[in-house]
């Protein structure tokens, strides 16, 4: 049950990091690591803070991800 449950959140995040878009802008990366750092922040406010993120703070993670991410 544990692994069709990561399946399932992960699957959107797997098939966007394989496209050809996202090897491109972000070169070979390690999905584990990727997800970790786009939900991390997610998880750690649902779990710590009374009010949840919305889309706006949601597109804020991302694009930080996005601006601060260099392929090595």
């Amino acid at each position: 049950m544990r692994a069709r449950i990561v399946e399932q959140y992960r699957m959107p995040f797997d098939q966007v990091l394989h496209t050809e878009e996202a090897r491109e802008r972000l070169g070979q990366v390690d999905s584990d690591l990727v997800v970790a750092q786009l939900l991390g922040p997610i998880l750690f406010t649902e779990l710590a803070t009374p009010t949840p993120l919305g889309p706006v703070q949601c597109a804020r993670i991302v694009d930080d991800f996005l601006a601060g991410y260099s392929p090595a």
